[in-house]
């Protein structure tokens, strides 16, 4: 493993179950023809509501994943 791997990053673990869940709930903006500062603003309002959308299990899942991925790396000498 790396240094600065990313099994041992939660955001990166969580990172493909957040980007289906926010294409599901908010498909238009990811097409969107803004572009800059203009989609930032676009896209500002919905990015609040939707981490507010994100259950605390999901980030307690991720808190208690980290042991399992510790080990994994310890095991194969990372």
């Amino acid at each position: 493993w790396p240094p600065y791997s990313p099994d041992l990053n939660p955001i990166e673990c969580a990172s493909a179950r957040v980007q289906s869940l926010f294409e599901k709930i908010y498909p238009n903006l990811l097409n969107s023809k803004y572009t800059g500062w203009a989609w930032r603003k676009q896209i500002s309002n919905p990015v609040e509501h939707f981490w507010e959308l994100l259950e605390s299990d999901f980030f307690e899942s991720l808190a208690k994943s980290i042991l399992e991925r510790i080990k994994a790396v310890i095991e194969a000498e990372g």
